[in-house]
């Protein structure tokens, strides 16, 4: 690994996808050995996936107490059968919430197909006060700079809420099977996300390279939400060589 830093940004640079995921499913397991109450805030999609493959393994190694953490669903497509294959729900069950035992009451997640879509917002956005702040917020960074489901636009919203999809969103990997591509999605909204304690952006291949690039251009812009991370106090931007390579031209 080697460090970068573009003010306020800290990059943690991996020489491959592998070693950052082992990195950040290492730093989710010091969090909660620190903090066994603590909420985890977790995006789906193809970049988080093995860390979460490796951290119930890492936390079983060092037997850590689980029992009282919290995990929170970023986000969630909406008008998608409740756990259908595509949705968050079932990546995050099947790599998270299952394998670490979770309780029900351990997990805070959006439906995909709630009977009222801002009753859902709601309800989360109570629990999140609740239980909150964030302790730790792992996230990715979309194609476009979305963060979950904060889309580009002339103004982003604080809190949770229904968001229509970018053209970029509803041609995700996820949904590419779900036939006619969801174009609403329910998020935690960009207030929500940098009040948490602590953040971790993750991003690796070479179709992220120029999305990292435009990260450190200075500006804070509704129309790439990943600029808003600027405004947090203790971002970690975990990245691959691929991810990184504009940088080393700056």
């Amino acid at each position: 690994m080697r460090r970068k830093t573009y003010y306020p940004f800290s990059f943690a640079v991996f020489p491959d996808y592998e070693l950052l995921s082992e990195y950040a499913a290492s730093a989710v397991a010091d969090c909660i050995e620190a903090n066994p109450g603590a909420m985890i805030c977790v995006a789906s999609g193809s970049t988080p996936r093995l860390t979460y493959e490796r951290l119930p393994r890492i936390i079983d190694e060092r037997n850590t107490e689980v029992g009282t953490m919290r995990l929170l669903k970023l986000d969630e497509w909406l008008d998608l059968p409740r756990g259908s294959a595509g949705t968050c729900e079932a990546q995050l069950t099947t790599q998270l919430v299952d394998p670490l035992g979770l309780r029900s009451e351990q997990y805070i997640a959006f439906e995909s197909d709630p009977p009222d879509a801002q009753e859902e917002c709601d309800r989360v956005q109570m629990e999140v006060r609740r239980h909150g702040p964030i302790d730790l917020a792992v996230l990715g960074l979309g194609r476009n700079g979305h963060l979950g489901f904060n889309e580009p636009a002339p103004a982003l919203i604080p809190g949770c809420h229904v968001a229509l999809l970018s053209p970029e969103s509803q041609e995700h990997p996820m949904v590419r099977g779900a036939g006619a591509p969801p174009s609403r999605g329910i998020t935690l909204g960009i207030a929500d996300i940098l009040r948490a304690r602590r953040i971790l952006l993750l991003a690796n291949g070479t179709e992220k390279r120029e999305q990292v690039r435009r990260m450190v251009d200075g500006a804070v812009d509704p129309t790439f939400p990943a600029s808003f991370l600027a405004l947090h106090h203790a971002v970690e931007c975990c990245i691959d060589e691929e991810a990184a390579a504009l940088l080393d031209t700056l």
